[in-house]
């Protein structure tokens, strides 16, 4: 068998970033930077107000015994910077309001008294008070995000207020999914004695849609070595990934390792020392890339949140690939293997204490699924023949 560790530098090896495409700014949520990100304009694009108030000349306060002269124009947010003020005058402004010629400071209209046209100050000031400085923040051509940052909505918006219209961006991969098994009956199908329900087809199809991913076919396996070596090929023809469930271990019905080598496919590996999922392959060549899942449900929904997450991060070129590890406490004793990795499905809270605790959970066989409705962590537990104590700091992840 070989290692998670042997997994996880395949992946590097062998998951190639894919081409890159330019996307408008508002259609490149979820997707990741091929390209340093700069901005087209200083922020603040202009010297403006911080605060609602009153633009003047600091030096005229020298000499407002009498208060200063306050003049009729006002300038408000997303006009220009109008007419000079003259020493001695001072000019209503708004927050974002281009600051005046001939003023520097602005006061806050809670310590100013407005008697006759003439303002008093109820309170000292500072030069530049209530001021934002034209690229205080930001200069044109400073880069704000670097290749490989994946563009969410707080960052896309820095971007728009930096003048960015358009973004380089990794092509998301078109996916081909594969359900093998005689057995497996499609949603809405009625069953004959013997057969069961897809699960893998509906958890396939739903992750994918979950995080984005629109170029997704889905089709069924007979067990048939030679419907099996066509129907991968067909998905190697249309897509970057395939991914196959089912069909990969020792039975004398599992024909996918054989066909994917006979389309040309090098193993990277195949059987991997972890529980749930142990028989996965993996491989490539000049056809394309094949991900070949065992078919119980819990090993598939395993091995998307632990392999195909990973996999998928690699291709579109992401700096970090997932899974990131965070630390936690087990809250209860549990049982490791001796020889596998396990994944747990746990559920996750924080304690009082702001202690984060990590509940596994029963039914953790391959086949079940029904832990998942209280489900929301992953802990990875490496092989060793003992008891992890309740207590014992362990690795987890979260899981949508």
């Amino acid at each position: 068998m070989h290692s998670i560790e042997d997994a996880f530098l395949s992946y590097a090896t062998h998951c190639r970033p894919l081409a890159t495409e330019s996307v408008p700014l508002p259609a490149a949520l979820g997707r990741v930077l091929a390209a340093p990100a700069q901005a087209r304009t200083d922020l603040p694009a202009f010297t403006q107000s911080a605060l609602d108030g009153y633009a003047l000349a600091y030096a005229s306060l020298a000499q407002a015994d009498q208060g200063l002269q306050l003049d009729a124009a006002v300038a408000a947010a997303g006009v220009g910077p109008g007419t000079q003020v003259a020493p001695g005058h001072a000019v209503r402004i708004f927050t974002g309001g281009m600051l005046p010629p001939g003023t520097d400071t602005i006061a806050r209209q809670e310590i100013v008294r407005n008697e006759a046209g003439r303002i008093h100050l109820d309170a000292p000031l500072r030069l530049g008070e209530g001021v934002r400085r034209q690229a205080d923040e930001v200069k044109a051509g400073q880069t704000l995000a670097q290749a490989g940052q994946v563009l969410d909505a707080g960052l896309l918006a820095a971007l728009a207020m930096a003048g960015v219209t358009s973004l380089e961006v990794h092509r998301k991969p078109r996916i081909a999914l594969l359900v093998s098994g005689d057995e497996v009956v499609p949603f809405g199908q009625a069953l004959r004695p013997g057969q069961v329900h897809d699960a893998n087809g509906a958890l396939l199809q739903a992750w994918f849609a979950e995080r984005g991913y629109h170029e997704v076919s889905l089709e069924y396996l007979p067990d048939d070595p030679e419907a099996t070596r066509q129907r991968i090929a067909a998905g190697l023809a249309s897509a970057d990934l395939v991914i196959t469930t089912g069909g990969v271990s020792v039975g004398d019905k599992d024909y996918i390792p054989a066909a994917a080598e006979a389309l040309g496919l090098q193993p990277h590996f195949w059987k991997l020392a972890q529980k749930p999922g142990k028989p996965l392959w993996f491989g490539s060549g000049d056809a394309g890339m094949l991900l070949g899942i065992p078919g119980n449900p819990g090993a598939v929904w395993t091995c998307l949140a632990i392999h195909v997450v990973h996999v998928l991060d690699r291709m579109e070129g992401r700096s970090r690939p997932r899974p990131c590890w965070l630390h936690g406490t087990l809250a209860q004793a549990i049982r490791a293997d001796a020889q596998r990795t396990q994944w747990l499905r746990v559920h996750q809270h924080v304690s009082s204490s702001g202690q984060v605790l990590l509940g596994p959970l029963p039914a953790q066989e391959s086949h079940m699924l029904s832990n998942l409705a209280s489900t929301n962590a992953i802990v990875r537990l490496p092989p060793r023949d003992i008891i992890y104590a309740q207590g014992e700091v362990v690795d987890w992840i979260p899981v949508d």
